[in-house]
């Protein structure tokens, strides 16, 4: 059925205040079935098209014809083909592969975090860790992160918590995580240097050629305990 219309009949029915149970069996059908985005239709000229005879075959006979359809195309190796390079070209973000052990991993949008399918390590988008130890800030790459100029290290970085975990194989410290928050939500992290409070201290204004160009003006690196 055309999106466009399920879309305005769920809309229709949401919109009333007083449902009937029917009404309301049917929202959630219509619901269900709205997950689920058609790639392709066929109907009776394309079987004409493709040189057999359609003007006989029954609307069942069509479902039947269009569900083989389907199962073929859908369980060719050219179908995954086809997905991956559509998302490629719309620069859709890939899960990647486990940082421990390389396994593939699952994607939860609501934490928007990552789960491990094999180990079940997991990490969280859009989560840095702060690197301060030497040690460790030696064996980043150097294009790797953004650098923290208020950190005791002068080559310290924040990277993304998936580079840390796949670079030391290790979590890093609970106190070290950091999130990169933008503006306007970055209004109350602000660092007040007249302030004499100690947790606000630990907020850095984003002020790299990066960090600005990825996060824009007035973002700032707010520590995991501060984050509201």
């Amino acid at each position: 059925m055309d999106r466009q219309l399920l879309d305005k009949l769920a809309g229709y029915l949401s919109a009333k205040t007083e449902p009937t149970k029917q009404e309301k069996e049917l929202l959630t059908r219509l619901k269900e079935a709205m997950t689920d985005f058609d790639i392709a239709f066929i109907n009776r000229a394309t079987i004409e098209r493709n040189g057999f005879v359609a003007n006989n075959l029954s609307d069942e006979d069509m479902e039947d014809l269009a569900g083989k359809v389907g199962d073929c195309v859908c369980s060719s190796q050219q179908f995954d083909y086809a997905i991956e390079q559509a998302c490629q070209d719309m620069e859709l973000t890939p899960i990647l592969d486990c940082p421990l052990c390389g396994d593939s991993a699952t994607y939860d949008p609501k934490t928007q975090t990552y789960t491990c399918n094999s180990c079940g390590q997991t990490w969280r988008q859009e989560m840095y860790v702060l690197v301060e130890d030497p040690e460790e800030t030696d064996r980043l790459p150097d294009d790797l992160g953004y650098p923290s100029a208020e950190a005791r290290n002068s080559n310290a970085r924040y990277i993304p918590e998936y580079d840390y975990l796949r670079l030391f194989k290790q979590a890093p410290d609970a106190n070290s995580y950091f999130s990169a928050v933008q503006w306007p939500e970055s209004q109350k992290y602000m660092p007040d240097e007249d302030s004499n409070d100690s947790i606000l201290a630990l907020n850095e204004p984003i002020n790299d050629e990066k960090g600005l160009e990825d996060f824009g003006a007035n973002a700032v690196w707010v520590p995991l305990c501060n984050l509201e």
